[in-house]
């Protein structure tokens, strides 16, 4: 038995490797740190409504089909040299949940093959490649390449919120077809429409949450830089960004946005904190409280100045409707409300329908079972066999375009759609990484006494990726910017919240010459 345990042992090791087979191959490191940037950018890119109309027309209509292929490729390569995507931890609960999501696809193939594929093989990917990018290159270039990278992303997106916001001013709202050579060819709502900004970007809720990322990013580098033409461009470049998350009316990303500020504050000032007892907990964090609450009241502030400007300039007429030029789809107006950013039905339905919804996906739970249905074919399943639930039944009456193409009202939590997916198998693996990943991140804290600013930030973006999975899909089985940026910030704060002894061995805690 010890001789057989030991084979097993040798085995296993030659499958995953160790810390030193990391960089064995480093050009392959580079080759993936590129294509991480490379993906997140043109996925950032596809959340800007003209860009994908332009982009339809050309042959590159399909890179995102062909940058899942590349990363299950490059994904192959490192299997059988750097071995890194074994080095994050607890990454085998992550395959799992995706080897579970394998046999829920196998078991409703008869709904189809393709959709499955494309998720699983991205949420593969995501789970591989993107939560270990910390663990390939040591900490100077990490910080270089992602200041670079930051710096591209933003110039686009800034120039994008800078329209948005113009559309804001000038009360400018229209629908369109975004791609003309989609199976979804609903109108999608562009400008300032029913109170809300949904501006160039296609959807709302993704590209708010990716302004809020952005915006939290664009603080730790407008805090650490030295030059002040540097940080008066970053201010500049980011107060777009902050207007889009107000004008918005996401309320999910305005709460998410207090969460992470207070988030911030706490650790801030835990850091500067002289107390070694338990004061060092709860002094930082009820000064955090009450300077979340002050920005709270001074974000309602915002928002009620914001809500004045359209009349300031005269784009709101007399009666109070906004004078939208015409479309060639057609000119459409906005509700003719005083207040312009006022949305309308939330007060006798506060969760937009999110309860209903939770609630008849719930209640499939016998039938979800132990290994789900699938993270492609749910849809296709329920619709079949529950054509009376309030889920069908609201995109067949409200969207019958998408319906014919087997759309449904999709699970609108990333908890939630693990259940779906996966069953209960699958949440028992999410509840598992959550709790681990949760004590060794608080364990890391204790045993410092002071944490760093890029730690504080980092912990910041994955909260709000964490929010934002309960009201949307998420961060499970879902390919987007957001989602992306979740998993880098998750894999550096594991990788910085390693043990001291371990710590030498891990890429992006090497330092070339001097380190913070």
């Amino acid at each position: 038995m010890p001789e057989n345990q030991s084979k097993i042992k040798r085995i296993w090791h030659r499958v995953t490797g160790d810390e030193r087979s990391t960089l064995k191959a480093p050009m392959l490191n580079t080759v993936i740190m590129v294509y991480i940037g490379l993906t997140l950018l043109c996925y950032v890119l596809f959340l800007i409504a003209p860009f994908v109309t332009f982009i339809s027309q050309t042959p590159l209509r399909h890179i995102q089909s062909y940058l899942g292929i590349l990363g299950a490729l490059l994904l192959c390569a490192d299997l059988f040299t750097n071995k890194v995507v074994w080095r994050t931890p607890y990454c085998m609960l992550l395959y799992g949940l995706c080897a579970l999501a394998g046999i829920s696809a196998l078991m409703t193939i008869s709904y189809g093959v393709e959709d499955n594929l494309f998720l699983i093989c991205w949420t593969l990917i995501e789970f591989s490649l993107f939560y270990s990018c910390a663990y390939r290159w040591e900490r100077t270039r990490l910080r270089k390449f992602m200041k670079y990278l930051y710096a591209t992303i933003l110039l686009c997106w800034f120039v994008a919120c800078c329209v948005s916001v113009y559309q804001y001013v000038f009360q400018i709202g229209y629908r369109y077809v975004i791609n003309p050579l989609s199976d979804d060819n609903s109108l999608a709502r562009q400008g300032f429409l029913e109170g809300r900004l949904f501006g160039i970007f296609s959807p709302l809720n993704h590209a708010v949450y990716v302004s809020l990322m952005l915006l939290m990013i664009g603080v730790y580098y407008l805090i650490h830089s030295k030059r002040a033409l540097i940080r008066a461009a970053l201010l500049i470049a980011n107060l777009p960004l902050f207007f889009h998350i107000i004008l918005s009316g996401s309320r999910s990303a305005q709460v998410s946005m207090l969460v992470c500020s207070f988030a911030i504050l706490w650790l801030w000032f835990r850091n500067r904190s002289r107390y070694t007892d338990f004061r060092r907990f709860f002094l930082p964090m009820g000064l955090a409280l009450l300077l979340t609450v002050v920005l709270a009241f001074g974000f309602m502030g915002i928002k009620t100045a914001l809500g004045e400007v359209p009349h300031w300039v005269d784009s709101v007429s007399a009666s109070g409707k906004p004078e939208a030029p015409p479309t060639p789809s057609g000119e459409v107006e906005p509700s003719p409300e005083e207040d312009v950013l006022h949305r309308e039905g939330l007060e006798e339905n506060v969760s937009n329908d999110r309860f209903r919804i939770w609630t008849d996906y719930l209640s499939l739970y016998r039938e979800i079972g132990l290994l789900g249905l699938s993270p492609g074919n749910y849809m296709s399943y329920i619709r079949e066999n529950h054509p009376d639930m309030f889920i069908v039944q609201y995109v067949r009456d409200n969207y019958p375009g998408k319906f014919m193409h087997g759309t449904i009202y999709h699970v609108h939590n990333g908890y939630l759609m693990v259940f779906v997916s996966t069953g209960f198998a699958g949440v028992l693996l999410m509840l598992a990484f959550i709790v681990l990943c949760l004590i060794r991140l608080v364990r890391y804290m204790k045993r410092q006494a002071r944490v760093s600013d890029a730690f504080i930030f980092a912990f910041a973006v994955a909260t709000a990726g964490a929010i934002s999975a309960v009201f949307d899909k998420g961060v499970f089985f879902m390919n987007n910017p957001s989602s992306f940026l979740f998993w880098m910030a998750l894999g550096f704060l594991m990788a910085k919240s390693e043990n001291t002894e371990q710590r030498s061995s891990l890429p992006c805690l090497r330092r070339k010459k001097h380190g913070d």
